[in-house]
Order: C-alpha cells, then structure tokens, then sequence
C-alpha cells in the first residue's frame, strides 16, 4: 500500500485508530449542552448563545420545519454565511433525520432558483439578499413549501438587531409563504425529539457531495483527535472557515461542539477581519483558509492567546517557525477532502512543513496510478483518501498530485524539498518544526466527555 503503515509515526498523543460512535451528528451537541449548559457556544460581534440556548433554539426550529412537513429524507436548503443561523438550521435538520443541503455563498438571481431546484429543497432558509432572488424566480421553485429569512443582525447585540431583514413585508410574506427565522423560533415550543436513523444515512450536501452522519462524525473526531491537549469546556474557536466548506464543517464539529468549545465568528474570512475577531476574542485555536498563515506569521506578536492555528494548504516553514517563536503558537496546514481535513501537519512532534501533512486518524493516503490503484511508497501519482471521515469505501481524489511516504506524509509532487525531506528523516535527524512549546508540558489524552 502506498506510504505503507504510518500508525508508528503518528504525533504523541493521537491516535491511529480511533472507533467514532454511529450516531447522528446531533448527539455531539447534546452531549455538549449536557456536560456544558452554560458555557457560550457562538460569540458573534459580542451576542454570545450558550449550549442551553443553543440547543433550545435547534429544537424549536426542528419543530417549526417538522410543522412546515419536513420528513425523514427530505431536503432543507440553507442560502446563509457563516453563522449561528446555519448551525442552527443544519442541526435543526438532523434532528429530523432530514438532509441539509449547504448552498455556496456568492450564487445570485437564477442560480439560485436553480440550486434549491436541482437539490429539491422543500424549505429554504436564505438571507435576506437571497430571499429577495428567490421570491423573484418563485415560479421557478415548485418543490418549495416554506421560506424563512435570517438576518445577521437578528443575532447581533441591541440595537442592531432591530435592522430589517431585506425588502420585507407581512403582506409578501404571506404571499410566498416565509416567515422571519427569528421569530418563528421564538413563537415555538419545541414538541420533537431525535428522528431515528441509521448512521450510513445522508445527513448533508456540501460542495454537491453527499455527506453521512457517520462521515461528518468521524471526521468530527479525526479533527478533534489531531489536537491531543483541547481542554473540553475550555477553548475558543475563531472560526475563520466558511461553513459552506468541508474545513469549516469540520472545525464547527469537531473543535468546536464535540470540544464545547466558544465558536467565536469573525464578521467575514477577510483577512482584517479575522485579525480583529482574533485581537478582541483572544482565542485559543484558529482555523483559516489558504493564504492565511502568511498574515498570522507577520502579526504574530498579537496572537499570544493562540496556542495552535490551522489553515488550508501547504505551511512554509518559514513562516511557521516565525509565528511561533514571535507568539508561541504552532501553525499547520491541512488537506481537505470532502467532509473536512484528511491530512494535516502534526501539532507536535514531527510537523515536516513543506508536506501536504500526515494522514489523520483512521484515513489512508496514497498515490494513484492511472487505473486507480495505489502505488508504492515513494511514487508519484494523484494523491487519493480513504477511510471512515470520506465518503464511499474508495479512494477520494483530493485533486493533487504527488506521493505518500513510508510514514504516513503526503508530498507535492516538484516539491524541491520533499527528497530531501525524506532522505533526512531516514537517518532520524530532526525536523525544523519540531520545536519545543514554552506553554505546556506535553500532550495528554483527549478528553471525550
């Protein structure tokens, strides 16, 4: 098998194997309002939701959509940024044992119309901006019964959460049967429970790829894992991830609810923005998208809170070993697959900055020939995954090209470094990366709760 057995290789403190529970995603957030009730959840622009809250607001919805005749299978399309509205309808969702379908963000006027057609949703929750293009294709949308309008600001401190919520009106809104997001959770009392399900079944569609609750959930854990010393309770996230993509899913779940983490949400993923929420939150972790390591490693000086950053794609080594010596926080790449991270750069030990990172737990990279078969360690092919947290029992391509070594790391192909990377850690020298932390004491075991 290609980069053969990496299970010796993989970072102290995480596991190679770890069996993730068959339940439906929504169990992570129960456990977490259970064990945490009063612990903030989300903290956007200071309007913070604890996990009580939380899960009162899900359950409310869950109700409002079971009432509006979401069933078992059917489809709710969300057309929403990052925020607590999206996490809110996505678990409302799975408590029906009903699909979400993630939209991405930037469709306009008849694509719209024409992504909630082509996923049949029979509910839609929008922003207002797409509520305004959706009402002007509803001859185009046959399969939906119910829309209801989030606004951000609905969520935001007062008074701005008194903004309207685009061109609304209560006699057009009875027209296109939608209802105020907000409202329609405040006015209802939740009356359903968990919807039974099996674990195989599609819990969402993000990027147009179908998504199991036993997929989301391994890769829930596989993230939460790859971050041995995550104090359950105790950390806060800066989502700088969108939602609408496997990285940010992933994150939400597993740094985020599997850890009761805060999930602190910068007002957008532009970089300034994301400086700001991190100046003002003093989170402790930090996920972000490509490019961003770069404008973490120039600031670091203001990120002392953030013990570990990280962000899609390949780290430079430079720019890792800058942010940590000049805030202490250790910053890593990782490859995304479908459902989220697939490889990342062990947080500590071995990091080797300049790979595609290690295989996560429980995934197995390798590097495919033309017929779709692994090739040996060392070869270079199209870079492939598989495992519990990627969809289907084959190989995912993950759309780059290069090999997997013997210990489980994954290399760009035309890497200047990767052979001599290879090479040095044949004869056991040590890593650039593999730097002390001056704020710990070691990695322990994870804590599930």
């Amino acid at each position: 098998m290609s980069g053969g057995d990496p299970s010796a290789s993989y970072p102290p403190g995480v596991p190679g194997r770890y069996p993730a529970p068959s339940v439906p995603v929504t169990r992570l957030l129960d456990d977490a309002a259970q064990d945490f009730p009063d612990t903030d959840a989300i903290d956007v622009a200071g309007h913070r939701l604890t996990y009580r809250e939380v899960l009162e607001h899900v359950d409310r919805l869950a109700t409002v959509l079971a009432d509006a005749g979401v069933a078992p299978g059917d489809r709710v399309a969300a057309l929403l940024p990052t925020g607590p509205a999206l996490l809110i309808t996505a678990f409302a969702t799975w408590r029906l044992a009903a699909v979400c379908v993630v939209l991405e963000r930037g469709l306009e006027g008849q694509a719209i119309a024409e992504a909630v057609e082509r996923h049949r949703g029979r509910v839609v929750v929008a922003d207002p901006a797409a509520y305004d293009d959706l009402a002007a294709h509803r001859a185009a949308l046959p399969s939906v019964e119910r829309v209801l309008v989030a606004a951000a600001a609905e969520f935001q401190p007062f008074p701005r959460n008194l903004r309207p919520a685009g061109r609304w009106s209560p006699l057009r809104a009875r027209r296109e049967r939608a209802g105020r997001f907000k409202e329609a959770i405040r006015r209802t009392a939740p009356e359903v429970g968990q919807a039974p399900l099996p674990g195989e079944a599609t819990a969402a569609i993000v990027g147009d790829v179908a998504l199991s609750h036993d997929v989301l959930v391994s890769a829930a854990f596989a993230l939460r894992l790859w971050v041995p010393d995550v104090r359950a309770g105790g950390e806060t996230l800066l989502l700088a991830a969108p939602l609408s993509r496997p990285l940010g899913l992933a994150a939400a779940l597993g740094l985020g609810v599997l850890a009761a983490a805060t999930l602190a949400l910068p007002s957008s993923e532009e970089p300034g923005a994301v400086l700001r929420g991190a100046r003002r939150r003093r989170p402790t972790l930090l996920v972000g998208c490509a490019g961003l390591g770069a404008v973490l490693a120039e600031v670091g000086g203001s990120l002392t809170d953030v013990r570990v950053a990280l962000v899609e794609g390949p780290v430079d080594e430079d720019e890792g070993a800058r942010l940590h010596e000049t805030s202490g926080a250790r910053l890593r790449g990782v490859l995304a697959g479908p459902a989220g991270p697939v490889a990342a750069h062990p947080v500590y030990g071995d990091a080797r900055l300049g790979s595609l990172g290690h295989a996560l737990t429980d995934v197995t990279l390798a590097a495919l020939d033309a017929e779709g078969a692994a090739r040996p360690a060392g070869t270079v092919g199209r870079l492939a995954a598989r495992g519990p947290s990627v969809p289907g029992a084959g190989w995912w391509p993950l759309g780059v090209r290069g090999h997997v070594d013997a210990d489980g790391y994954a290399w760009p192909a035309g890497s200047a470094s990767h052979a001599a990377e290879s090479a040095s850690h044949a004869d056991g020298s040590a890593s650039h990366a593999d730097e002390p932390d001056r704020r710990r004491s070691g990695p322990r075991e994870p804590d599930r709760r």
